[in-house]
């Protein structure tokens, strides 16, 4: 239980911000400094360290408490294991002509040994890599921030007073100064993420019980972020991979309001359904249970699905408890405790899911495209060795094909795209089991690099199997604390489908989740019931992805762009032969120009439609390319969709 109490009667807020930019989350870090006409992004907030840096604990999500009164910001809350560490943290932060002032008082709830009190500051590399580093104190220095990780990734460590650090041009600063002087360590955390790290040490050593620490420190950004126009390039003669369809996930909260209102609105081309396993068989040797629970709900779903011809996938999360054990993996030096599937009840549960999906099919004219358990490889419920994975697709397909059913197996289905591919070998490996594998499948969740989009993509293209994005989102856990509805969480979900759409190449991307589990819609204040029903700007992103991407679209080849402002292009043959095109310009930033080149010459003008903070799905008025060309204006953290289609 969290003792932390702000006794003063104050007005309490969710993610506010001092100036336009300057953003904070529902723990207190900082993620966006004001920057100019723009703001720079980072991370900055308290951590403790336990002895030999063993483990790091912060803020937790929901169990933190937020007040402002007279232009103070308060988080407060505990932090520690319990155990060895226990620490009420009080921060609050003041916006001042100097910058943005952190005071921290530190009260130990019982002796705590900790290695470090940190206030760690993350900067983005992709900024200040080849730049440098100057400070100052009792071992000032001064150097580079490297290109490319070294070999030593700890540029500078002593007792400071101020770090400055510069991008390659000097034109951008950050700044930390310090109450007092104290240990500071610069790093390079591309070891770890695309950042550079500040880590100011704020106390060292043990806190008795009773005993309290403070400190303080003062960040400021100044100078101005690159405002120079996107230039983009279109190559319409070179398709890169077709779209078969985008849509969304219905597997939880399938009897919300959300449901039928994406349904109708957002008119999805695919589909993911789940299988409640543990309702439709709960008893071993029994005959399953089509009544049960949720399975009613889900066999109409499908139903549903397939009367629109929308294809779907349909996945386990749980099994029942006949089927499951409790099983122990070593990960590094811990052993970690899931739950596994008995290897005697095999053949019972795949024949349990046969019928599920032929009852499906007999009694509801379903027909599933696809079979998955979800996320065996981190066992988000169901743990699955890659030998265990491999079994599954074979012994699973043969099955589906034996009762005279067209569904085929995800290969992967993991729950990021930063799997090692180890996880899938074996069933690689096996030319049975590859029979019966339909698609490789991958989620998105906490978003992938460049380089592990490109290598799904090069994957599927290779087995010549379609690639599916099963779960699209950018934060799994988002879900605990409801930052999923912040337009912050929209632009980074926009930002991800460009990405996908950039390096992956799938030919289905399935949001998470078009019901009331990660709505994209809130109440409707005209309404009379309280059902969520009104749009959000998350929806209208999916409105314009689904509406001017239809399926058989062709994505275009794109060369060009600017960090934080992507392009993506689609074309698809009309019933005449003509071409419809569509053009996805994504502004993840302050208000940038666009400039597109290579516009076929056929195209005399481009229905323009516009998504940004407060305004959804705008009409726009029509753009007329000179000579090939587009220019525009993006506003500030904004999705704009220049297409053919009317």
């Amino acid at each position: 239980m969290n003792t932390y109490r702000l006794v003063l009667p104050l007005v309490f807020v969710l993610n506010s911000a001092f100036a336009f930019e300057n953003h904070f989350d529902a723990q207190g870090r900082l993620e966006r400094m004001e920057l100019g006409p723009g703001w720079m992004d980072l991370h900055a907030q308290v951590k403790i360290a336990s002895k030999n840096w063993s483990k790091i604990f912060e803020f937790q999500k929901k169990k933190v408490e937020f007040a402002e009164k007279d232009g103070k910001k308060n988080w407060g809350g505990r932090i520690g294991d319990g155990e060895n560490i226990d620490v009420e943290v009080v921060q609050t932060v003041t916006q001042e002509a100097t910058g943005l002032t952190f005071d921290f008082k530190t009260s130990a709830l019982k002796d705590s040994d900790m290695e470090a009190l940190v206030f760690w500051i993350d900067v983005p590399a992709s900024l200040f890599a080849k730049g440098s580093y100057r400070t100052e104190g009792k071992d000032s220095s001064y150097g580079d921030l490297p290109a490319e990780l070294p070999q030593n990734h700890i540029l500078s460590s002593g007792k400071l007073e101020t770090v400055r650090l510069f991008n390659p041009d000097k034109s951008i600063l950050f700044l930390a100064q310090f109450g007092e002087a104290t240990n500071v360590t610069i790093q390079d955390g591309r070891k770890w993420g695309p950042y550079f790290s500040v880590l100011i040490h704020m106390f060292q050593g043990t806190l008795l019980k009773g005993e309290s620490t403070k400190f303080s420190v003062t960040l400021r950004a100044a100078g101005t972020p690159d405002q120079s126009v996107a230039e983009f390039a279109l190559d319409a003669s070179k398709p890169r991979y077709s779209v078969r369809g985008l849509g969304g996930n219905y597997c939880f909260s399938i009897d919300s309001p959300e449901k039928d209102a994406t349904l109708a609105q957002l008119k999805p081309q695919f589909a993911r359904t789940e299988i409640s396993l543990q309702q439709w068989q709960p008893r071993r040797g029994a005959p399953p249970t089509p009544n049960a629970g949720k399975v009613p709900r889900e066999f109409e779903l499908m139903r549903q699905l397939a009367q629109k011809k929308i294809p779907f996938i349909a996945s386990i999360w749980q099994a029942p408890d006949w089927m499951c054990q409790p099983i122990e993996v070593k990960e590094g030096n811990r052993t970690v405790k899931y739950t596994g599937i008995k290897p005697e009840v095999w053949p019972e549960m795949i024949e349990s899911i046969g019928a599920y999906l032929l009852h499906a099919k007999t009694e509801f004219q379903a027909e599933a495209d696809y079979f998955s358990f979800n996320e065996t490889d981190c066992g988000a419920k169901i743990k699955m060795s890659p030998e265990e994975h491999r079994d599954l697709i074979k012994r699973a397909g043969a099955q589906f094909e034996k009762l005279g059913l067209k569904t085929k197996c995800l290969l992967g289905d993991v729950s990021n795209p930063r799997v090692p591919r180890s996880f899938i070998q074996p069933a690689l490996d096996d030319p049975e089991a590859m029979k019966y594998a339909g698609a490789v499948a991958f989620h998105a969740w906490n978003t992938g690099t460049a380089a592990e989009y490109t290598a799904w993509g090069d994957l599927a293209e290779r087995l010549k199997l379609p690639l599916i994005v099963a779960e699209a989102g950018v934060d799994s856990s988002a879900w605990v604390d409801g930052s999923y509805r912040s337009f912050d969480n929209a632009v980074r979900e926009m930002t991800q489908y460009q990405e996908l759409f950039a390096y992956a190449r799938p030919q289905a991307i399935l949001y998470w989740e078009y019901t009331a589990d990660y709505s994209l819609m809130q109440p409707d204040p005209s309404a009379k019931s309280n059902a969520k029903t009104a749009e959000t700007e998350r929806f209208a992103l999916q409105k314009h992805w689904l509406t001017f991407i239809p399926p058989g679209s062709e994505a275009l080849t794109i060369s060009g762009g600017k960090e934080h402002v992507m392009l993506s292009a689609f074309r698809k043959a009309g019933e005449n032969g003509a071409f419809d095109y569509t053009l996805n310009l994504s502004n993840a930033v302050w208000p940038r120009k666009a400039r597109i080149t290579g516009i076929p010459p056929e195209i005399k003008a481009l229905n323009a439609v516009q998504t940004t903070r407060g305004s959804l799905m705008q009409q726009l008025s029509p753009m007329a390319p000179v000579n090939g060309v587009i220019e525009i204006e993006l506003p500030a953290r904004s999705l704009t969709t220049l297409t053919t289609m009317k």
